[in-house]
């Protein structure tokens, strides 16, 4: 092996080693293990197509062996993803040549673990009926992924740094954290090739936009309008290796070199519970709690690993502070003690001095109600204001008239008469 391997740990060796017994299970290649799988059809065949990338997959993926560097891992699209070049660009509003690039590049990557300190896994022995396999695999716990593109029109994270991505997940299930926010996930179990794994995905990955670009992208405009006023678009979009905690609720007083911290990518797997230096010269100081959650300055962390062109953004939930609300200062006292008699007295010359009278704010005013005119009122249809109401008088009840007086003894009564009939009719003559 190599010296500049000798950093390796005994974990790495573990996983070189098994590497080395599944090939000699008489593993397939990574082509005959990609032609065999039906799911990964349209991407064969785009690999088919882009010879230069292909070449370049094959080679690595063969140094890799021969040298016993960590084992690729291939994130294969299966049929029918999206943001591929058959697809849209996964429905954003503006879409760069770059995304049009490295559609089969993009997708591979290797353990970027460093001296080797992060922990790594072992995938259980199990028989899988989908992909026919049935050994132990080495993969990857949830860490970073360094994959074997420079290009600095597509990445600027040093000099000969190439795109990283950041997974996490389980044994079992990846979630890749890529540009734009855009979060990757796998589709079923890993599935092992001679030299290598192969994750079936569902989506291909977002290549990283410029900084000003990602933040107008995923709507943090006020910070983004903030960056723009204090000067630094052109610095936070061209210097390599920033880490930069976006709030989400900046304020009017918000410094952005508060936020950034300069020379150092900090993905989630690299950051540390301690405190760093931001470009201001500010204290940005990182807690993971038991959870694994992550905060800033007591913020937590609400959107992780947002890949950029030239490092990583995080997103950061500062809660707006609540206005202070007045309290009334105390009152200061006024007494002063009398003299002791063993002191002596203040001369005329000296004047006692006092403190000066408690001033309190003026108290608030308040708008005087407002007045409303009176209710119109519409004349009665059946008067006018001219005539008053004259009220109906009852209607009186007429009495029976008054029989005339009888006749009083002074007054004779008056002789009753013979009633007086008609003579009848004489009778004919016969």
């Amino acid at each position: 092996m190599k010296s500049s391997h000798s950093f390796l740990s005994s974990s790495l060796l573990l996983l070189i080693s098994s590497i080395a017994s599944a090939q000699n299970l008489g593993l397939a290649s990574f082509q005959d293990t990609l032609g065999s799988q039906p799911i990964f059809a349209e991407f064969d065949a785009y690999l088919s197509s882009q010879a230069s990338e292909k070449n370049v997959m094959l080679d690595t993926i063969a140094q890799t062996s021969d040298s016993g560097q960590t084992s690729p891992q291939i994130f294969v699209p299966i049929n029918g993803a999206s943001n591929g070049p058959s697809t849209s660009s996964s429905g954003r509003k503006r879409a760069t040549d770059k995304q049009k690039r490295y559609y089969a590049l993009r997708q591979m990557g290797y353990d970027d673990s460093g001296s080797g300190s992060q922990k790594r896994d072992l995938l259980p022995r199990h028989s899988n009926s989908t992909y026919g396999y049935h050994h132990d695999v080495f993969i990857p716990t949830p860490g970073v992924i360094r994959t074997v593109i420079n290009d600095t029109e597509i990445v600027n994270l040093g000099c000969d740094v190439p795109l990283k991505w950041v997974t996490n997940g389980d044994k079992k299930h990846r979630l890749i954290s890529t540009g734009l926010g855009n979060v990757i996930s796998s589709v079923g179990d890993a599935v092992p090739f001679d030299g290598g794994i192969i994750w079936p995905v569902d989506s291909y990955f977002t290549i990283p936009e410029l900084l000003s670009y990602t933040l107008c992208e995923l709507g943090a405009n006020s910070f983004f309008d903030a960056v723009k006023k204090q000067g630094l678009e052109d610095k936070l979009d061209n210097t390599p290796a920033l880490t930069i905690f976006v709030p989400l609720h900046p304020d009017d007083s918000c410094t952005v070199l508060d936020q950034v911290i300069y020379d150092f990518v900090g993905y989630t797997p690299y950051l540390e519970s301690k405190e760093y230096t931001a470009a201001s010269g500010a204290t940005l100081k990182v807690e993971k709690d038991a959870y694994g959650d992550l905060y800033v300055n007591g913020d937590k962390i609400v959107k992780t690993d947002i890949m950029v062109m030239n490092g990583v953004v995080h997103f950061v939930d500062n809660k707006p502070k609540a206005k202070p609300t007045y309290s009334a200062p105390p009152v200061k006292s006024t007494y002063m003690p009398e003299p002791s008699a063993y002191e002596e007295s203040t001369s005329c010359e000296e004047t006692a001095t006092y403190p000066e009278p408690t001033t309190y704010p003026e108290p608030t005013t308040y708008p005087e109600p407002t007045t409303y005119p009176e209710p119109t009122t519409y004349p009665d249809p059946l008067r006018t204001r001219s005539q008053p109401a004259t009220r109906r008088a009852p209607a009186v009840r007429k009495l029976p008239p008054t029989p005339s007086p009888l006749p009083t003894r002074s007054q004779p009564p008056t002789p009753l008469r013979a009633p007086t009939f008609p003579r009848p009719a004489a009778p004919p003559t016969l």
